[in-house]
This record gives C-alpha cells, sequence and structure tokens, in this order.
C-alpha cells in the first residue's frame, strides 16, 4: 500500500508563539451550522483526533475573498486527520497517509483562510484539535551541488 504523508521535518515550519497557535478539546458538532474557529492565517497546519459517527462531518475553509469556501468531509471511523492550508492548497491526511486529498484555487489575492467545523445533523466530536500557523520555507540554493 502506497502512504502519503508530510515528512517529519514541515513540523519545524510551525510557528510557537501563542497568538500563531490554537488549541482545541472536546469540540462537538451537531447540526448543519458551521461552527466557525477564532483562528486564521495565511498558512497554516492543523492536526485532530476526531470521532465521525457518520460521513458528513469535516471543515469549511474559507477566504476572505468573497465567500470562496471548501468543504472537507472526514470519512466515518477515521481517527486522525492532518491538513495543510496554504493561501491557494489545501492537502488533507487521513489514516496516518491512508488517505490523501489535495486542491488548489486561482485566486490570487488571498489574505486570510479561516477554518470552521460542519456536521450534517448527527454528531461528532473533534477530540483534540491543534494549529499553528506555519512559515514559508526558505530554499538556500547555495546548498546544492
Amino acid at each position: 500500500m502506497v502512504y502519503t504523508y508530510p515528512i517529519p521535518e514541515f513540523t519545524t515550519l510551525r510557528s510557537q508563539t501563542e497568538e500563531s497557535m490554537a488549541s482545541y478539546k472536546n469540540l462537538l458538532q451537531i447540526g448543519d451550522e458551521v461552527k466557525q474557529l477564532d483562528f486564521e492565517g495565511r498558512m497554516y497546519d492543523t492536526e485532530a483526533e476526531v470521532e465521525v459517527a457518520v460521513d458528513g462531518c469535516g471543515y469549511r475553509v474559507l477566504w476572505d475573498v468573497g465567500d470562496e469556501h471548501l468543504y472537507l468531509i472526514i470519512p466515518k471511523g477515521t481517527e486522525k486527520v492532518r491538513m495543510l492550508v496554504d493561501s491557494s492548497v489545501v492537502e488533507i491526511f487521513f489514516g496516518g497517509g491512508k488517505n490523501a486529498w489535495t486542491d488548489f484555487f486561482s485566486v490570487t489575492t488571498k489574505d486570510s483562510v479561516k477554518l470552521g467545523l460542519i456536521g450534517d445533523g448527527e454528531t461528532c466530536t473533534f477530540n483534540t484539535l491543534n494549529m499553528w500557523q506555519v512559515s514559508p520555507f526558505n530554499f538556500d540554493a547555495s546548498m546544492v551541488m
């Protein structure tokens, strides 16, 4: 089986300042309303442990430009979810990399990306949800032979 997952070194790009991190526990999502989280940034990394009772639980990624958004549904039975958000790319990984999904967007003036939780009338619980703003990677071409 082929797995895909961010390299471990990616975590070194996570900001560790209090204002650029968020940690949530026991977020219960019931119903069709979007639960908007108090966290936003241009680029960020999230890790969650979830209990998904039925399909239809997941994330809504919302860009400040107009109302452009994306719904990411977490499959039933999923326990761990990792998501990377850039101003034009969203990557989500389920089951330690057994399943992954990537989407690209063409809007070029995205200043901020917000995250919300969605449900479909049944219950899903985000036992933990940790979020970090991410710094861009700076490539040093002088290190290449």
